[in-house]
């Protein structure tokens, strides 16, 4: 069985990332290098890593921002004291996915939120519709479709509040 840990993405590891991110999305959505870095550059905490036996097999990662949706914007800058959570990228490998490795990482991410991010109102994100049941899954309302042109093809928006009760994960 192989040795399996979720963690911080350190900066060292961005390039593994950087990998994944690009077999995850289509050209137009993944994130570049440097965006990615930024982020881990910024907001460390939110960077978010299930590895196994040092290889990087899925993440999570976000920054924080003043607005209460998810916007081109936001995708683009981390402002410390936002009280909205963004979440802009959940990737596994392919031969990885469907072992509830990305549920995982979600739950363990909330739980960090909640527990090291002081003065988050909510967490959001915007997905593709096939992946609204597994944010469902990890606690997450679907509000609508998305505002945000991102590639091709509709996105929809979801939240989680965090203030210790619409959440059932932490009751």
């Amino acid at each position: 069985m192989p040795d399996r840990m979720t963690r911080v993405v350190l900066p060292s590891e961005i390039d593994q990332a950087y990998l994944l991110e690009k077999a995850s999305y289509p050209h137009d959505e993944a994130a570049s290098l440097e965006i990615l870095k930024y982020r881990q550059d910024e907001a460390p905490d939110l960077f978010l890593g299930h590895f196994e036996e040092d290889t990087l097999i899925g993440y999570v990662c976000a920054s924080r921002y003043h607005g209460d949706e998810l916007t081109e914007e936001s995708m683009k800058v981390h402002i410390p004291e936002g009280a909205s959570v963004c979440i802009h990228s959940v990737v596994v490998w392919e031969k990885r996915r469907r072992q509830g490795i990305a549920l995982h990482l979600l739950k363990e991410f909330i739980y960090r939120v909640k527990e090291t991010q002081s003065g988050v109102l909510r967490i959001l994100l915007i997905c593709r519709a096939k992946h609204i049941p597994l944010y469902t899954r990890a606690g997450f309302v679907l509000t609508g479709p998305s505002k945000v042109q991102h590639g091709r093809g509709t996105w929809f928006a979801m939240e989680m509040t965090i203030n210790g009760k619409e959440n059932e994960y932490f009751q």
